[in-house]
């Protein structure tokens, strides 16, 4: 397992408490529809013409959670639109969500389960965009010896029962995720040993030091350690999906992250609002455009969005891989099952109503995204190239 310790300079490729609650499936194509929610063209011209807006946004350094707004300041969508952003750099969701509480900075990236707490307490925070579609897999080394590996769920999941399965923290995201997969697949919770690792990159350190048999990881992680560091896939529910029970598969192929403002910062500068969600769908319909990839991979390697290990030959196809999970829409289907996924497990204390969490304006699939660029009169196109 030697060659796993090279995760470990990962400059916080999926970030303690950072991203998308569960595993699901790559986004949807961004069609071209005419959704309801799509902002006529009239108000993104007044949007465009209103007095430029100063926002903060956090970002994670080598984490694709945040490639959305990243591309979007980079590639000069904030700019076309009046949007003068400063990138954030932030250390992970906990540390993100209480500086969006204290007004540090305006926009950042995380689930419900670090928002909804928030809420709970009478903060007023809403979601103004989705972010990604993406989710936890559990990965082990090659020499970790689980049976029902060939079988899929849920004999993979039950080869665990008695193994020592590397978590975040206790009581983080990935915690009570694991846990979840552990009982979906008709174990007590307890079957699993959970071993707090302290983040991504200490718990890919327990695999190595021989103190775990497996780690739970998020998308990005769990990439680079099967296709580049040689560890094995336990656990891809996405990939599993069929032989999972109702109650895990509703949870599969619904965006999970958001990008989170406060709520009287959203109703005092709305039309900066506006304008940051025309250039994040701008953004995300650039991106998803094969004919810019390149562009995309440069802008990407110009700055910290990147994993260390991820260099030379290995950069195209880790960001193919990633895009896939990058998006600008979260419908209220989502943030209704992901309340009650949260609730359930105990990090929150009642539902969440979607209308509680999202701005009117969030578009609610790829279709409306498209939809929206395509009002603005304007076309995807890069404004720096």
């Amino acid at each position: 397992m030697a060659a796993l310790a090279g995760v470990l300079v990962l400059a916080a490729m999926s970030t303690a408490g950072v991203g998308p609650a569960l595993a699901t499936t790559p986004g949807a194509p961004h069609a071209s529809a005419q959704p309801a929610s799509a902002q006529p063209a009239s108000a993104q011209t007044v949007a465009r013409s209103a007095p430029p807006i100063s926002v903060k946004v956090g970002v994670y350094a080598g984490s694709f959670y945040t490639w959305l707004p990243y591309l979007a300041a980079k590639a000069g969508f904030f700019a076309k639109n009046g949007v003068n952003a400063s990138l954030v750099n932030l250390s992970n969701g906990p540390v993100a969500f209480s500086a969006l509480a204290s007004s540090s900075v305006d926009v950042v990236d995380g689930d419900l389960s670090l928002a909804g707490p928030f809420i709970q307490k009478g903060v007023g925070l809403k979601i103004m965009s989705g972010s990604t579609d993406a989710g936890w897999k559990v990965v082990a080394p090659q020499n970790t010896q689980l049976t029902g590996l060939s079988k899929g769920f849920p004999a993979s999941v039950r080869g665990l029962k008695g193994k020592s399965l590397a978590v975040w923290t206790l009581g983080s995201s990935s915690y009570y995720v694991a846990r979840y997969y552990v009982t979906s697949a008709g174990l007590p919770a307890n079957a699993v040993t959970y071993v707090a690792a302290g983040g991504p990159f200490q718990s890919v350190a327990t695999i190595e030091a021989g103190q775990v048999q497996a780690a739970i990881e998020a998308p990005d992680a769990a990439y680079l350690l099967v296709k580049l560091l040689h560890a094995k896939m336990v656990f891809d529910p996405a990939a599993d999906k069929a032989s999972l029970p109702k109650s895990v598969q509703q949870l599969i192929g619904r965006p999970s992250g958001a990008l989170w403002v406060r709520s009287p910062w959203a109703k005092s500068n709305a039309a900066g609002v506006s304008r940051m969600q025309l250039a994040l769908a701008e953004t995300d319909v650039w991106m998803h455009d094969p004919a810019n990839l390149t562009k995309v991979v440069s802008l990407l390697q110009s700055g910290t969005q990147l994993p260390k290990p991820v260099t030379g030959a290995t950069v195209r196809p880790f960001v193919q891989q990633m895009l896939q999970y990058v998006e600008a829409y979260f419908p209220a289907s989502s943030a209704t099952v992901y309340s009650k996924f949260w609730v359930s497990q105990g990090l929150l204390a009642k539902p969440i109503p979607a209308s509680t969490q999202l701005l009117p304006t969030v578009p609610a699939t790829a279709a409306a995204v498209t939809s929206r660029v395509k009002a603005a009169g304007k076309g995807a196109v890069n404004p720096g190239a």
